[in-house]
């Protein structure tokens, strides 16, 4: 029997995190998932568990994820991380796309 592959998501929106979810199911991916949307709750969820993987929305308000990467590197060194985002957001006038060089740029 395979054991589930333990995925962190730090997105604030519920419905990206479960057409996410439903995409890896669809793949045929056997996963566990946990979402968090603060700093907070990303220390606790890694003091708790033991991820696989961490998948991160670039573009959150409030917590960014290079602001989880960051954490992430701190926390937990040689973790693999993804950073994923939503077109739909870049559609609204108040936010653009990120430059080639703020997506490069992990220091």
């Amino acid at each position: 029997m395979n054991v589930p592959a333990r995925i962190l998501i730090v997105d604030d929106s519920p419905d990206d995190v479960e057409l996410m979810v439903r995409a890896l199911r669809h793949g045929g991916c056997d996963i566990v998932c946990k979402r968090v949307d603060t700093p907070q709750a990303m220390q606790a969820a890694l003091a708790r568990g033991d991820w696989d993987l961490v998948i991160a929305d670039y573009s959150m308000p409030r917590f960014d994820g290079i602001a989880a990467l960051k954490l992430l590197r701190k926390e937990w060194r040689g973790a693999t991380c993804l950073l994923s985002w939503s077109r739909a957001r870049w559609a609204r006038p108040s936010q653009s796309r990120p430059s080639r060089q703020e997506r490069m740029t992990i220091s």
